[in-house]
């Protein structure tokens, strides 16, 4: 899930790079950030904002934040990736309201990214893991998530709170 040792690694330290570069103020590497990045912004975004026009402006707006925030991008305790698809994440989030997989986002951002909250996931049982990371990293509704599990709506909900209540204190146990 951190990426390690898998095939997108170099694109993961680009994007990371490219974040640092951005923190000092380098618009030709912003510009490369969002090249390298916006597809898959936008593909998270897409499905949860589910309107190709809002879409548009929450791509923007997590491009902005960015821009806005760089300088607080830590590559130690974060990817790239991860750091740039949590703004994207919570910014579609508060585009289309208020959802469960907001309460992991709070949870583990800023303190954490990426490879903690990794091994946080690690800690649950498969069951939340599987819920968790589809509401987080797929954007996907309990309703959705019930359909692809086979689990209803309801026990898709427990998982959710039970797991996001795990990494939590996985998360404070870590600090």
């Amino acid at each position: 899930m951190d990426g390690v040792g898998g095939p997108g690694d170099e694109a993961e330290d680009r994007i990371g790079m490219l974040i640092v570069t951005s923190a000092r103020g380098d618009r030709e590497g912003f510009a490369r950030l969002y090249d390298l990045g916006a597809p898959r912004v936008l593909g998270i975004v897409g499905r949860i904002v589910h309107d190709p026009d809002r879409a548009q402006a929450v791509l923007r707006d997590v491009f902005l934040e960015a821009w806005r925030t760089a300088a607080g991008f830590d590559p130690v305790e974060s990817s790239g990736r991860a750091w740039l698809l949590a703004i994207a994440h919570r910014r579609a989030v508060d585009e289309r309201g208020p959802r469960a997989s907001a309460e992991l986002l709070d949870a583990a951002e800023p303190r954490v990214h990426g490879r903690r909250l990794a091994r946080a996931l690690v800690a649950l049982s498969d069951e939340q893991r599987v819920a968790l990371t589809h509401a987080y990293f797929g954007g996907r509704s309990e309703a959705e998530i019930a359909a692809l599990t086979g689990a209803t709506a309801e026990t898709v909900r427990a998982r959710l709170r039970d797991g996001l209540s795990r990494v939590r204190s996985e998360l404070g146990a870590a600090s």
